[in-house]
């Protein structure tokens, strides 16, 4: 066999881009290999660019009429479009394992961040170890969570030049930053050695962070406001209590429980005709329920009789909403005004007496006044000069001298 191309159809000089003459004749070393020295051997199958174009030529025997081997014969085939095929789906597969790796880490961070019962610290370390395993290479990668003073690592840590870091923001107000390196270099492409998809993936991790912080202030806010509250209501002298729509207490201070004479855990769940006797719990009851329906304020006085207890109350009735405006609730705020009340007696008590003393005082003023008057008209008609002034001779006396 002496490896000449006998015959080749059309297709196969316009993939080698050569007349069909030149290739006629011509070994195959020569036209496929470039080369006019004999190969060691010709494979089965060989892939060969010619023009970026990709070909698989698989070799058969071409057998004599005594079906001894007489040459090859070559079929090649054009299987560019199946290498792209091929090649874009490889690239698919890759990404879409980058994007399930990037979801994972996503998805353990977020489970971190809504962990109940678990120290801020203590979820940052877990999310910081989160980090690697979603990026490139995640055997050279390592992390770092900076929050204040604080810091969070990876065990691998090191400073590199081959970096990328996102900052961590609450309420617009830089709070620390995230960082990931790799501990070897690596062929640039998007950004350094990093990929498009893993700055978006820093910077979403950092969000994440930024309203995990913001809402742990935000907590701690509500917590010590809710302390104060508490220390408040607690040390009130007011009896202050919460009731729902069916007239159970739902919470109470000291002062109110100490007021049945039983703690606030014993109060709470009962019912207000339980702890009041039916005409005032009635009474409360329709309180109650026209701030449940108008949603209003309501303030009374009232006695109340507790036990051995009898004193007067000013009681203020509250409504309690939701984050959505319902109102849940109904606060009340009850004084003793019992002191004021007696006071307030003891005022009107003098009062009274003052005006009766004044009316008998006005009223012996009238008949001094009427006494003198008899008198200085028996003077007159005596014709002795009047002894007394009154009014009427004052009167008489002014229009004289005017």
């Amino acid at each position: 066999m002496d490896s000449k191309i006998h015959k080749c159809n059309k297709a196969m000089a316009e993939l080698l881009s050569k007349p069909r003459k030149d290739i006629e004749g011509a070994t195959c070393r020569e036209i496929v290999d470039g080369v006019k020295c004999p190969i060691e051997e010709c494979p089965m199958v060989r892939l060969k660019k010619t023009e970026r174009r990709e070909s698989e030529i698989p070799v058969d025997p071409l057998l004599d009429n005594d079906s001894n081997p007489d040459g090859p014969v070559h079929v090649v085939s054009d299987i560019t479009e199946r290498k792209k095929t091929e090649d874009a789906m490889k690239r698919r597969t890759r990404d879409l394992g980058e994007r399930v790796k990037e979801l994972r880490c996503l998805y353990e961070i977020s489970k971190y961040l809504g962990q109940p019962g678990v120290s801020s610290d203590e979820v940052f370390q877990k999310s910081v170890n989160a980090i690697p395993p979603s990026w490139q290479y995640p055997e050279i990668t390592c992390a770092r969570i900076t929050l204040g003073e604080k810091e969070f690592t990876t065990p691998n840590w090191k400073e590199t030049s081959w970096k990328q870091s996102a900052d961590i923001l609450a309420n617009g107000k830089k709070m620390g930053a995230i960082e990931v390196a790799y501990l070897e270099e690596k062929p640039e492409i998007e950004e350094g050695p990093f990929l498009k998809e893993e700055r978006d993936l820093i910077g979403t991790i950092a969000s994440m962070f930024g309203n995990f912080t913001e809402r742990l202030r935000v907590e701690e806010g509500l917590r010590e406001s809710e302390e104060k509250y508490k220390a408040i209501v607690e040390n009130a002298t007011d009896f202050i209590f919460l009731i729902d729509k069916n007239d159970k207490i739902q919470s109470l201070n000291i002062a109110a429980a100490e007021l049945f004479g039983k703690g606030p855990d014993n109060l709470v769940g009962k019912s207000i005709f339980d702890m009041f006797p039916k005409d005032i719990a009635t009474g409360y009851s329709k309180s109650i329920e026209k701030v449940f329906e108008s949603g209003k304020t309501r303030l009374s006085e009232a006695r109340l009789i507790v036990g051995e207890r009898d004193m007067w109350i000013s009681a203020s009735l509250n409504p309690v909403r939701d984050h959505k405006g319902k109102i849940t609730a109904v606060m009340g705020v009850t004084r003793d005004i019992t002191e004021r009340k007696r006071s307030e007696e003891k005022l009107q008590k003098t009062v009274s007496d003052l005006e009766r003393f004044n009316r008998i005082a006005i009223d012996r003023e009238q008949r001094m006044i009427e006494l003198k008057r008899e008198t200085n008209e028996f003077l007159r008609s005596t014709g002795k000069k009047e002894k007394y002034r009154t009014p009427v001779t004052e009167s008489v006396k002014n229009k004289g001298g005017a």
